[in-house]
């Protein structure tokens, strides 16, 4: 099936030297310029995220956005107290919100509609994968943390192995790349 949608989606994830982006459902590193840079891309902007994913983020850096996309297929979801959570479970019904998103925000937040509104996608490994192999990413932020780390869950490198990839911060820990199709 061929998706389409009106609207780019960003990726923005961070991983070490072999992909590794999870260890039991939280970051396996501690790395504040990481949080910085994660902070400032998605104020006041759309993420959109699977369950576990949503589940790992604390509050206060889920409501730095102004809407939280959420696939899960299960039903029973912790949901943080936030009014801007769409929980979606089918891809169709998440390009639908994307491409709508005026019909999902609360009327407090429709004014950052005509400001340059962003909308990334931010993991898990699940969704990544399902995103970058429908061609559903337009572009990617993707931080490298420079040390390995024990994981059990992966971002599959090889999917944005053709991509042009562009070194845009060198600090301490990591270093942040932007990546387009080529």
């Amino acid at each position: 099936m061929m998706y389409t949608h009106e609207r780019s989606i960003i990726g923005l994830m961070a991983c070490d030297p072999l992909g590794v982006i999870g260890w039991k459902n939280k970051l396996p590193w501690n790395c504040s310029q990481d949080i910085i840079h994660f902070n400032e891309l998605i104020n006041n902007n759309v993420i959109l995220m699977g369950r576990k994913t949503y589940e790992s983020i604390p509050y206060n850096v889920l409501s730095r956005s102004i809407l939280c996309i959420v696939f899960s297929k299960s039903e029973k979801i912790n949901i943080l107290p936030n009014n801007r959570l769409k929980i979606i479970n089918s891809l169709d019904k998440g390009l639908d919100v994307v491409d709508n998103i005026e019909k999902y925000l609360t009327e407090d937040k429709k004014h950052f509609i005509g400001q340059n509104l962003k909308f990334f996608m931010i993991g898990g490994a699940s969704i990544a994968h399902l995103f970058l192999e429908k061609n559903l990413i337009s572009e990617f932020f993707l931080t490298k943390i420079y040390q390995c780390y024990n994981g059990d869950t992966k971002l599959n490198l090889d999917l944005l192995k053709q991509w042009k990839k562009k070194k845009i911060k060198s600090l301490e820990a990591c270093s942040v790349y932007h990546l387009v199709r080529k």
